[in-house]
């Protein structure tokens, strides 16, 4: 179906969205945030640009960062993607409804954005897994079977407390005390567990 003068006008703006609700990064977690403007600006300004194609006002999408004294706060990835997407649908129900379903449509691009996210959690997951299974093997041979389960369950309850700071702790303590090979196979995980659960700021 030819689109109308108006869907002509709105349609780059559509699509311009559409990609980059496919580009937004994928959360690690629900707490995951943007520091700066600069990584989420553009969706204000592609609704001022909306609204002008229009006459109509789309500002209930845009993005409010709001401050705390002088400094400005920051913004939660998971706000801006679920922004991002509503504004998506809402055009789509408003002036696309009757294009054919594709690769395009919101709910195909929604689609494939969650799908993304799943398959770096799954693929975070099983690096995990085969972290942990290297450096129980190691504590097992310098150590024996006992103290690599012991330190297995220490490691894991890191992985399961990212941001607990006193489990962390205490775990770190409890290696330490099994052995310095211990502590030595645990590190790769460590670090890698302690960056992800550190917050996301600007480039």
């Amino acid at each position: 179906m030819q689109d109308t003068p108006e869907k002509r006008k709105i349609r780059p703006i559509y699509n311009e969205l559409q990609g980059y609700l496919l580009e937004a990064p994928a959360s690690k977690d629900a707490n995951e945030v943007f520091y700066s403007d600069s990584q989420w600006i553009y969706l204000n300004e592609a609704i001022d640009r909306l609204n002008l194609a229009t006459g109509k006002n789309y500002d209930q999408f845009k993005i409010i960062q709001e401050r705390y004294g002088a400094k400005p706060g920051y913004i939660r990835v998971s706000a801006f993607k679920g922004k991002l997407g509503g504004l998506i649908k809402y055009l789509h129900a408003e002036y696309f409804y009757d294009d054919p379903t594709h690769s395009g449509s919101p709910n195909m691009v929604i689609t494939q954005t969650n799908q993304q996210t799943q398959q770096q959690h799954q693929e975070q997951k099983f690096e995990l897994e085969q972290m942990l299974q290297n450096a129980q093997e190691m504590i097992e041979a310098e150590y024996g079977e006992d103290q690599a389960k012991k330190a297995n369950d220490l490691i894991k309850q890191i992985i399961s407390n990212p941001k607990n700071w006193a489990i962390i702790a205490s775990s770190i303590i409890a290696l330490v005390h099994i052995g310095h090979v211990a502590f030595i196979a645990a590190l790769p995980i460590l670090g890698k567990v302690l960056l992800e659960a550190a917050p996301v700021h600007s480039a």
